[in-house]
């Protein structure tokens, strides 16, 4: 189980990174939707290890990261067929 200790770090490393994402907001780096996309990415890794050590606990770490690291290159390919890609900073279209 999750103790009350690991909630609160969860929960201020979260307000951390959002203090940064909107100080650099603020001087005008990035897009507020790529900064979405990127606080989407970092919710689904902490849920995804969350996951892992709850339902993967007794899996060896190298198939387990196989595993993972696998179901996200497909959906990073996926994301990629369906949006374009880049090349040579040129945004083309599959």
């Amino acid at each position: 189980t999750v103790t009350r200790r690991q909630w609160l770090g969860l929960v201020l490393g979260l307000a951390g990174v959002v203090l940064v994402v909107r100080a650099k907001l603020e001087l005008g780096l990035g897009t507020p939707l790529g900064m979405t996309f990127a606080m989407i990415c970092m919710a689904s890794i902490t849920t995804g290890t969350l996951a892992q050590k709850k339902f993967c606990a007794g899996m060896d770490l190298r198939s387990s990261s196989y595993r993972w690291g696998l179901g996200c290159f497909v959906w990073w390919c996926c994301g990629a067929i369906l949006c374009g890609t880049v090349v040579g900073g040129c945004r083309r279209k599959l």
